[in-house]
């Protein structure tokens, strides 16, 4: 069964099987004709490996940690239970899994439709091709070879939910003063006020990087950049609703050892 076609963001190493790139459009630009609504929570992301489920262990906090099998491929498996687009930005071991620089704010991901699910197969090469994930030693990390293991081990996704659609103000008949009650009055502002507050992600919900995991340098796996397989995307035109991301989901992996 071929995988669906993705859709994800522009920028050097294209997106994953069944996925959207996303070409940005200014923030700003959006923020001045969109309405500001409360952003959509409950987003997933689960790895699964050589085509099964990862073992977990289970551990306090909102960190996944998964027992990795040296040498087995994994996929990572993004969930949008929501009615809007959203973006997924994934960091893998610190390295955009896009254009393989380090994480930034200018970093691009996959886009997931409404009530939705897309899996990612690897490293994005081409519009056609991704890089396999593999568990592998941490000389053979993509990150090793590139110098830069203070995030390895470390899988991080960042959901920004699309601008919700312009609001379509329609007019009503004029309601004579007299007949309007100061109470409805001060309910329409008191429900302005309520649209107006947009929750924020709470900085312990952001932490992602080695520090703040409290990483150290006993990690033994990292992510491979291995064979190449056909993951063919597509790009579509897309605005974040806020620059903050609305949700970020961290996964820890490693052997048992360096899990104990």
């Amino acid at each position: 069964m071929k995988p669906k076609k993705a859709t994800l963001s522009t920028l050097p190493l294209l997106a994953a099987a069944g996925l959207l790139l996303v070409a940005a459009t200014p923030l700003a630009a959006a923020a001045r004709s969109r309405p500001i609504v409360p952003a959509p929570r409950g987003f997933t992301a689960h790895l699964t490996c050589d085509g099964g489920g990862c073992p977990e262990i289970t551990r306090g906090g909102s960190t996944r940690w998964v027992l990795a099998d040296f040498g087995a491929r994994y996929e990572i498996v993004v969930g949008n239970p929501s009615d809007l687009w959203v973006e997924a930005v994934v960091t893998v071991d610190g390295r955009n899994i896009l254009d393989g620089y380090r994480a930034s704010t200018r970093s691009r991901g996959y886009l997931v439709p409404p009530h939705d699910t897309i899996t990612i197969e690897g490293w994005r090469t081409s519009s056609q091709d991704v890089a396999a994930f593999r568990f592998t030693s941490r000389g053979d990390s993509y990150a090793g070879r590139v110098g830069d293991t203070r995030d390895l081990g470390v899988i991080k996704v960042e959901f920004f939910p699309e601008s919700a659609p312009r609001r379509q103000w329609i007019p009503e008949e004029p309601v004579p003063w007299d007949l309007e009650s100061d109470g409805a009055r001060h309910d329409h502002a008191g429900k302005s006020a309520g649209e107006a507050a947009a929750p924020r992600a709470s900085a312990d919900s952001r932490c992602a990087s080695a520090r703040c995991l409290g990483v150290d340098g006993g990690q033994n796996l990292g992510t491979q950049f291995g064979e190449s397989r056909w993951s063919p995307v597509t790009e579509r035109d897309f605005t974040r609703a806020s620059s903050r991301p609305a949700q970020v989901t961290t996964i820890r992996y490693d052997d048992r050892a360096g899990l104990a």
